[in-house]
């Protein structure tokens, strides 16, 4: 059996994905509903500034490597 090689010509790109490290929840008469992912704690940071800004702070960030909620004001200072 032979293996066929790419042409010499062809290149080939490495995509590498990042993996969300972070997701974002919103809690609401007692129950919780997931809202989105982020890659950074910067990026949650202003993400729940931004979700918040509606006038309702019941957003929480879940950090999949702690598996644990988290208070940014904390992480972040």
């Amino acid at each position: 059996m032979h293996r066929r090689l790419p042409p010499q010509n062809l290149s080939f790109r490495l995509e590498v994905s990042m993996v969300a490290k972070y997701d974002i929840f919103k809690t609401t008469n007692g129950s919780v509903v997931w809202v989105e992912a982020v890659e950074d704690i910067v990026t949650a940071k202003k993400r729940l500034i931004s979700l918040a800004s509606d006038g309702t702070d019941g957003y929480r960030i879940w950090d999949s490597t702690r598996q644990q909620f988290i208070d940014l004001m904390e992480d972040c200072a």
